[in-house]
């Protein structure tokens, strides 16, 4: 590394003239910025106004010697990081084991040798220039990580109001959800809202990514979704008009995956179409049954309108039936054997679990997902909504 000579202060302390003046003749040619002290106290006050890249430091000076000067400066916040190489005429091994004891970075004997001078001045000036640029990385990281958890704080607030603040009162029915981002921004979302007196619609959603682009998407695909849905009449259109929305409007090779269903409390009637998302599940305790609500449909976002299909279904729900709906992100949890938790376990811990109010079957499942990944931990967001007809 190329030291530039101009750019560095060098204080040199010592109560011998002679000294100060040799020593400043050898580091001269180098053109540094020299700065000279004769006492420790006055050393003090100059390094503290100077702050010197380094300080040659005389051991054997009266009043504060060498060893005690080097003690308040590295006490000082201000100037505990300026190398100090000591000067001495002291060849005893106790001393110079002394010198570093008490902060010293390296040693010169007296008399001098200039191009061993030099050498080690140049060699703790390439260090202090090192770590001054690894001092400002850090800073830059530093603001860089600030403004990162500024934006991801604004991302995490434009996420949760996309979230409903409460769930809709729906006749003869409870429902419930539960929603834990992996990081502080997640890509999942849901909203449970009141189409028409009586009709409910149930939402859940999973655009790719997480952090503060997914939120974004979130954002854009949600206000999407909320348009489409004021003009389709059903699940299917509303799920073909935000595919229609959306694409051309987000960056390739992004997308949503989605579950739609309406819910007629009336007639206890739910029409479902599903995007490329994983299949709700009624559970049905009267037949000790578990129903998969399957339908075709791709990824919303990524294909164009003319190759997008999706299908719509309807299901007759009956008193005590559960609805379950939810993201990938509960059954792609994987064991220390990298085994996924998968739909089946899932359908199977349901079948087991059918008496349980919403509420707590939601939280079991999450508690079961949660045991199953104890080793690796949720890789994903988990984001469920449950309807019990009562």
């Amino acid at each position: 590394m190329k030291v530039l000579n101009s750019s560095f202060h060098i204080l040199i302390v010592d109560d011998n003239p002679e000294n100060l003046q040799l020593l400043m003749s050898i580091l001269c040619g180098e053109q540094y910025e020299i700065h000279v002290a004769q006492n420790g106290t006055e050393a003090l006050k100059k390094a503290h106004a100077i702050i010197p890249d380094l300080i040659l430091l005389d051991i054997i000076m009266p009043g504060m010697d060498g060893f005690e000067t080097c003690k308040e400066l590295k006490s000082s916040k201000d100037t505990e990081d300026i190398p100090i190489i000591f000067l001495t005429a002291l060849t005893d091994t106790a001393d110079i084991v002394k010198g570093f004891e008490k902060g010293g970075v390296d040693y010169l004997t007296k008399p001098f040798n200039s191009a061993e001078l030099l050498a080690r001045v140049r060699t703790q000036l390439e260090l202090r220039a090192k770590e001054n640029e690894l001092r400002k990385s850090y800073q830059t990281i530093k603001t860089q990580k600030e403004q990162l958890i500024e934006e991801l704080e604004q991302a995490r607030t434009t996420q949760l109001s996309l979230l409903p603040l409460y769930l809709p009162d729906i006749p003869n029915a409870r429902v419930a959800a539960k929603y834990v981002p992996m990081e502080e921004v997640g890509g999942d979302f849901y909203d449970v809202f009141e189409l028409e007196p009586n009709v409910f619609g149930l939402l859940v959603a999973d655009v790719t990514g997480h952090g503060v682009s997914a939120a974004l998407l979130s954002f854009m695909f949600y206000s999407i979704f909320s348009n489409a849905r004021n003009s389709g009449k059903s699940t299917e259109l509303t799920v073909r008009l935000t595919n229609e929305y959306l694409t051309g409007k987000i960056e390739r090779g992004k997308f949503a995956t989605l579950f739609y269903a309406i819910y007629n409390a009336s007639t206890r009637q739910l029409t479902y179409t599903g995007a490329g998302h994983p299949n709700g599940f009624i559970i049905r305790p009267s037949s000790d049954e578990i129903i998969e609500l399957h339908t075709e449909g791709i990824l919303v976002g990524f294909f164009s309108p003319q190759n997008a299909k999706f299908e719509e279904k309807t299901i007759q729900l009956h008193p005590k039936d559960k609805v379950l709906l939810y993201t990938n992100g509960i059954i792609e949890v994987l064991d220390d054997q990298e085994e996924m938790l998968g739909s089946a376990r899932l359908k199977s811990f349901l079948l087991e679990n059918k008496h349980g109010h919403i509420e707590e079957l939601l939280e079991q499942i999450y508690q079961l997902g949660n045991k199953f990944c104890e080793y690796s931990g949720f890789g994903d967001d988990i984001t469920m909504i449950g309807l019990e007809v009562t």
